[in-house]
């Protein structure tokens, strides 16, 4: 059986905003600090390599976690491939 953990969109384009996100960040959310994020995550044992560090924002709503993520300026001219 899957679980879903998450979802989302890829795109060039503009962002495109989910279903019931009509206003961004979304309504009742609270911003994260997301500064140091990949120094804790290592500090559990999970590393990320450069390409898969792009959390740039982050709000929580209950369970729910929104986040902004982009890839690095290096690697947006391979992303196509």
């Amino acid at each position: 059986m899957w679980t879903r953990h998450a979802s989302g969109v890829l795109s060039a384009d503009v962002p495109v905003v989910g279903e019931g996100l009509g206003v961004w960040p979304p309504v009742g959310a609270v911003a994260v600090d997301v500064g140091g994020v990949y120094e804790r995550l290592a500090g559990v044992g999970l590393e990320y390599g450069p390409v898969f560090q792009g959390v740039r924002a982050a709000w929580r709503r209950g369970d729910e976690v929104f986040a902004e993520v982009a890839l690095g300026e290096e690697q947006r001219a391979e992303a196509g491939r």
